[in-house]
């Protein structure tokens, strides 16, 4: 062959292998991302729902005393962000008008349950098989708004007071007996209304006070026309008769189990997250607030049973004075729906801001019961009131195996 043709032949010959060299690299290339691509994709997988290959989620319900709301906000912002589904959970959220949660969970119908101190005690006291496993609230929330002419203690002589029961009248009657002032029926003591829960309870003209709570109160004067100035407000926290309130309780017979002990450290760390992340991050705690709480019921009342107007021991007016129902309370709480305008922003971002106050995470570890408040709150819920909320002191009723098993659920690091 002539040299020139034999130099054209090997022309092509070399274009030829740089073409396979360039297919083969570009196909190497395009592997190579598919790879990265799925290493991607498994860590999106991993801070999301479990990779292939692990367990399936481990389904728990939860009983809550009220929807979204600020109470709830903690275990709602878990849920928002995913850190229920990074701890391998899908949590269920129920709630019952008619039913405190605690007794949600004595029945069966929940995993576990959210609910206020003196409520659990007194059905742990009556028989459930409820066990007190962490502590959300560090604070008391309630207390009374008073009315002008009131502005300090000593104005409450002959006055009539709102004051809600089932399990929650301890305090009241444990600063009355501190100020010496009669509920009994004396005409220089105080006038006894069990109150119901209705929003509309503190523009009540028959009560010169009511109960409410730090979280509620912003709400309900919103809703209600009123200036906060114009109420004196006493909290029984500051008072020093102050109860323990939102805890988290599992049955008993569950806290036996390995498996269950693990899913409920598992959410127990998911919401130590949430309820950090309204403290660090008030905008997104207000916008999941706004969005999502803006036509759920801020008031659920624990006691349905319990009418307003019954008139306790010593109550010295006649007649019922009402009646509170789940219905007449979701229609009144149905007030605030809508797109909130800056003064309702202004009013769930007080809220807001009471329950972080609750929580108080700068002074205590979230979720962990602090004994001296413990103790404080059994005392009075023996004493406070003239027909004791507890008959003797709780056994068995707390229990620290979440907190011992929390340290395999997120590690050597503090929650």
């Amino acid at each position: 062959m002539p040299i020139g043709a034999r130099l054209q032949r090997g022309w092509h010959e070399l274009r030829a292998m740089r073409c396979t060299v360039g297919v083969a690299l570009a196909l190497a290339l395009a592997a190579l991302c598919a790879n990265a691509g799925a290493a991607g994709n498994l860590g999106a997988t991993t801070a999301g729902s479990p990779a292939p290959g692990d367990p399936p989620p481990y389904h728990l319900t939860v009983a809550l005393p009220e929807g979204v709301s600020a109470r709830t906000i903690g275990f709602r912002l878990a849920d928002d962000q995913g850190y229920f589904r990074n701890y391998g959970l899908v949590v269920d959220f129920v709630t019952d008008p008619a039913q405190p949660p605690s007794r949600l969970l004595a029945d069966g119908k929940a995993d576990l349950a959210v609910d206020l101190m003196p409520v659990a005690l007194q059905l742990h006291q009556g028989g459930a098989p409820l066990q007190h496993v962490a502590q959300f609230f560090q604070h008391s929330s309630l207390g009374l708004y008073c009315r002008a002419p009131i502005t300090k203690p000593s104005d409450l002589h002959g006055t009539t007071i709102g004051v809600w029961f089932g399990g929650e009248e301890s305090s009241f009657y444990a600063w009355m007996s501190q100020l010496n002032i009669s509920t009994f029926g004396e005409e220089d003591g105080v006038t006894v209304l069990r109150q119901g829960r209705a929003s509309q309870s503190l523009g009540d003209a028959r009560l010169d006070c009511v109960t409410s709570t730090s979280y509620l109160a912003p709400r309900e004067m919103r809703a209600g026309g009123i200036v906060p100035a114009s109420r004196t407000v006493f909290r029984y926290e500051e008072l020093g008769v102050g109860t323990l309130e939102d805890g988290l309780y599992a049955r008993s017979d569950d806290l036996k189990d390995k498996k269950r002990i693990d899913a409920f450290a598992r959410f127990l760390a998911a919401s130590i997250r949430g309820w950090q992340k309204l403290h660090d991050d008030r905008p997104s705690a207000l916008r999941l607030l706004r969005d999502r709480g803006a036509n759920e019921a801020e008031i659920a009342p624990q006691n349905a049973s319990r009418e307003d107007g019954d008139r306790p021991k010593g109550d010295r007016r006649g007649g019922n004075g009402g009646k509170s129902t789940p219905a007449a309370n979701a229609g009144a709480a149905a007030k605030d729906t809508g797109n909130p305008d800056a003064a309702d922003l202004a009013a769930l971002k007080a809220s807001l801001d009471a329950v972080d106050g609750l929580v108080d995470p700068a002074h205590f570890k979230i979720g962990l019961l602090d004994v001296q408040s413990y103790d404080r709150t059994v005392n009075l819920l023996l004493t406070g009131a003239p027909e004791p909320v507890l008959q003797g002191a709780p056994v068995a009723a707390v229990s620290d195996i979440l907190w011992k098993q929390l340290r395999q659920v997120t590690g050597p690091a503090k929650p």
